[in-house]
Formats: C-alpha cells, sequence, structure tokens
C-alpha cells in the first residue's frame, strides 16, 4: 500500500512496548567541544563563487521559517534559481519579522530579473502557506495540504526554530521538589516541551509525511538548520530527551540540535538501504549556518527575568545581547549560503560518503558549506537508535494511527 495513501491499515506495533533505555553517555572532552563550537563562529565572506546560482527552474522547494532570517535570505536566492517555492511560516508573526506576504513580493522581483537577465523563472509561482510547528496538528495539515496537490517535492528546507533563551531566570531553585519533574517548563497543547517540539520533533514529523513526495523527483534533498551549539549539549541529555529532570531551560536548544543530528544520521542510513529503490535516492544534511544575525536572537518573552548571570543577561537590549557575540556574528545573507549550498551542490562535489560505512548518501554535518565532523553520538549505533525510537514513542503518542502509515523502513528496527 502506498505510504501516503488516506487508508487507515492495522496498527502493528505491539501493545506493551519496552521502554526505551538511553546508552552509555558519551562525553566527549571539552577541549574538542569548545574546538568544534569555535570553529562554527567562522565568518570567512562567501560569495557566488563559493555558492553560484544554479538552474532550479520546474523545482519546489518548500522552506520553514521562511519569512525571516536564514530562511527569507534562503528563499531570495532560490527565487533567483527560478525554483517554484512554498514559504511555509506561523501564522501572525512578531513585529519584528518580515510579513510572509511581503516576502513572497521580494521573491517574485528577484524571479522576474533573473528571467529577464538569464531566462530562470518563467512561470514560477511563489506561495505562502501557514504552518505552527507548536501544534503537530498544523504540521500534518501542512503536510496533507502538499500531498493533495500531486506534486512532487525537489528540496525540504527544515529551517524554523525558537531559541530557549525565554527560560532564563525562570527555573526552579535546588530546594523546588516540582523542579525535577519539569513542571516549570512551557509545554504545547501536544504535551511536548516547546523547544523540543518546535526544533526538532515537528521537524521528524514532516519529513516523515513528506517522504514519498520527496521520493518522487529525480535528485531530492532534505536540509536541516542545526547548530554549532550541539557541542554543548548537556553530558545527560538523551536522559533528558523530553526535558524532564533538567534544572534549567540552558540546554534545551544545544540538546535537541544534538537530537536533530544525530536522527539525520539514522534517517540516511534507513533511505540508503530502503527496499523501495526511489527513497533511496533522498539526502539529508544538517547544516550549521554561522552565527547568524536573525531574529532568533530576539528575546521577546515576559516570563520571570530572575537573578544572577542569567537574569542579566535577559534584561540586557537585544543590541547589547548581540554585541557580547558580535566576534562571531554574520548577517542572515551569508548564513543562508550554508542551506543553498546543501540544497543545491552537485552530489559529486557535496560528497557522497555517509558518516558510517559505505553508500552513496549524505547523513552529515556542515559548516557553513564545509563538512566537518560532528557530534561522536551520530556514528554510534545504539545512540541513533535510541533517538529513534525516542522519536517514534512520541510521535506515536500524538498519533499512534498516523505513524503506522509511514514507509516501513521509518517503523522497522535496525
Amino acid at each position: 500500500m502506498s505510504s501516503d495513501s488516506p487508508t487507515k491499515i492495522p496498527n502493528l506495533q505491539p501493545q506493551h512496548e519496552q521502554p526505551t533505555s538511553p546508552p552509555p553517555p558519551l562525553n566527549p572532552s571539552w577541549t574538542w567541544r569548545i574546538r568544534k563550537l569555535l570553529q562554527g563562529g567562522n565568518r570567512q565572506l562567501l560569495t557566488r563563487k563559493d555558492v553560484p546560482l544554479r538552474d532550479l527552474s520546474g523545482k519546489w522547494i518548500l522552506i520553514t521559517g521562511s519569512n525571516n532570517g536564514i530562511g527569507r535570505s534562503a528563499a531570495h536566492f532560490f527565487a533567483e534559481c527560478g525554483a517554484n517555492l512554498v514559504l511555509a511560516c506561523r501564522p501572525n508573526p512578531p513585529a519584528y519579522e518580515t510579513r510572509p506576504e511581503d516576502v513572497v513580493a521580494e521573491c517574485e522581483v528577484l524571479g522576474r530579473e533573473a528571467a529577464k537577465s538569464h531566462g530562470e523563472g518563467k512561470g514560477q509561482r511563489i506561495e505562502v502557506w501557514d504552518v505552527d510547528f507548536s501544534r503537530l496538528s498544523s504540521v500534518v495539515a501542512l503536510a496533507e495540504r502538499w500531498r493533495e496537490t500531486g506534486r512532487g517535492l525537489d528540496v525540504l528546507c527544515n529551517n524554523a526554530g525558537i531559541s530557549s533563551s525565554f527560560y532564563a531566570g525562570v527555573a526552579p531553585s535546588a530546594s523546588d521538589e516540582r523542579g525535577a519533574e519539569g513542571a516549570w517548563m512551557r509545554r504545547t497543547g501536544d504535551g511536548f516541551e516547546l523547544v523540543h517540539q518546535v526544533n526538532f520533533l515537528a521537524h521528524c514529523l514532516l519529513t516523515f509525511l513528506l517522504l514519498p513526495s520527496l521520493a518522487r523527483t529525480p535528485d531530492p534533498r532534505i536540509v536541516c538548520t542545526t547548530s554549532n551549539l550541539q557541542f554543548f549539549a548537556s553530558v545527560d541529555a538523551l536522559e533528558r530527551f523530553d526535558g524532564k529532570g533538567l534544572r534549567s531551560g540552558d540546554s534545551l536548544y544545544g540538546n535537541n540540535k544534538l537530537f536533530l543530528q544525530i536522527w539525520i544520521s539514522e534517517l540516511q542510513r534507513r533511505l540508503d538501504s530502503a527496499e523501495e529503490e526511489p527513497y533511496r535516492s533522498v539526502r539529508i544534511d544538517g547544516v550549521h549556518p554561522g552565527t547568524a544575525d536573525t531574529g532568533i536572537w530576539h528575546r521577546q518573552d515576559s516570563a520571570g527575568e530572575g537573578s544572577g548571570v542569567s537574569g542579566w543577561l535577559k534584561r540586557l537590549p537585544d543590541r547589547a545581547f548581540k554585541q557580547l557575540a558580535s566576534l562571531s556574528i554574520i548577517s542572515p545573507e551569508q548564513g543562508a549560503h550554508a542551506i543553498v549550498n546543501a540544497a543545491t551542490k552537485p552530489r559529486e562535489e557535496v560528497g557522497e560518503s555517509r558518516v558510517e560505512g559505505e553508500g552513496r548518501a549524505g547523513g552529515k554535518y556542515f559548516n557553513r558549506i564545509w563538512e566537518t565532523e560532528p557530534m561522536p553520538h551520530c556514528s554510534d549505533v545504539r545512540t541513533r537508535e535510541f533517538v529513534w525510537r525516542k522519536t517514534l514513542e512520541e510521535l506515536r503518542a500524538y498519533d499512534r494511527d498516523l505513524v503506522s502509515r509511514l514507509p516501513s523502513f521509518v517503523k522497522t528496527p535496525s
């Protein structure tokens, strides 16, 4: 049965699944972590020689979080290349973000200019679709809307995200018994911690649901915006997969970017070994765009400001906060080169070896446009399997029947 068939099939999962236990923690030295973190601050100026315009006429690209920051800049670049775009954005964005309709107008101008100069973009279509990653039903609706178009999807850019800075100063005291239960955390209507759902779980769900559409195109790519802050994930990150037990929100962003890169590696392994040949052509990679000056720096939350260093930082104006990182900050336009490079560079140039074993696909981590080593968790079989199982557990908790209809290689054990 086709994986995108609306017909429900019986759930083949055991009724009483064994709890998933985390593997022994991997803890690379802090010297190595700091070195990798600093590499992420590379400010080298990239040009069109590094990431050239390529003819993307007729291709369809879906970008989440595309009305602001690097997502918006990537949309501009793709529009110049003549691609058809779906800008998947949250409805009613905050005032500091560009309205999605304005980004459409910007892209249309760039597309027309490119068509006049180079001939790309004739018949180009640019659309805005609403999606709210804090509601998994909205993610499902986005994927269903795409399925109903009957289009193949050439590139999926999983770019939407939020920071965890709104947690500054709201962590419980050591004597607060509710702290270990995570009662201080923000949870979505689906029951998951907010940063975890928006930065990780929703991307996994959207990717799973769009895999059949991606597999219909000749050179399908999935590009996930990760972060070099994965190198500062907490040692016990896997034990706190859903955030429970954390005493502060400081590590949530880095932890979930680590989970995403691990999941990328495991998904690529499964794609490469899928029985259905079209899935074996799908490539997925994670990219750190650099320390880009985007809306994610805005700490617009009004939750308690707290005391100590974290509370003091929270009260700083955004301009001062950005100044603290000015030694490594780059523009959104520069950051977008990472997304565009992974989405458009010919496979023979971007490299075809995997993190582990032989294969012709991706599963890699790029520091801007340069491939580099991710956290060792990504090449550890038990760690990858743990993250995969935990992800499916959470998605089954949301909608078991939905998970039962995903492609077979997604649901089967390693």
